[in-house]
């Protein structure tokens, strides 16, 4: 196992690594990205975002849509800007409708255990029995697995009443 041989490494709730990166300046990352083949016109801007919100939330979280694949090698079709733009849409959009969603998320709870609660009782045993979900091909093993979590976070006796 990788692991054992190297307790750097990050392991995914996919079973998946994340070798070690060596640790990079802000100027040593800018410089790796233009050796990658993205323009970048403005390197104070560059610093700034890199400084202030990191490499994964600018970079890694939305190259994306700006890079095409030729056999296994990385493309850059943009500039910094245009993925430091990006950026800044999504976490403006993120910022405004975040309390939104808050909001809309607790009266939703608040609905479902309100109406699941006349249907079927204050007894917290049926909220989490097989019975009570709609239980086909497609989502039969995510509600066993969300079932078996919540029955080992609490006691909660999880047989099909």
């Amino acid at each position: 196992h990788p692991w054992r041989e190297n307790p750097h490494l990050q392991i995914f709730g996919d079973g998946g690594f994340l070798m070690p990166k060596e640790f990079k300046t802000y100027i040593e990352q800018i410089e790796l990205l233009k050796a990658k083949g993205l323009i970048i016109p403005n390197e104070a801007l560059a610093l700034y975002a890199l400084k202030n919100y990191g490499y994964f939330n600018v970079i890694n979280r939305y190259k994306a849509p700006f890079i095409t694949n030729y056999d296994g090698l990385e493309v850059y079709e943009a500039t910094f800007d245009d993925i430091y733009t990006l950026f800044l849409a999504d976490n403006t959009l993120r910022n405004l409708l975040f309390p939104y969603l808050t909001d809309f998320e607790q009266k939703l709870k608040a609905s479902i255990a309100h109406h699941f609660s006349e249907k079927y009782g204050l007894d917290h045993k049926k909220y989490i029995s097989n019975n009570n979900f709609k239980m086909d091909q497609k989502n039969n093993r995510k509600t066993q697995n969300l079932i078996n979590q919540i029955s080992r976070k609490g006691v909660y006796d999880v047989s099909n009443e």
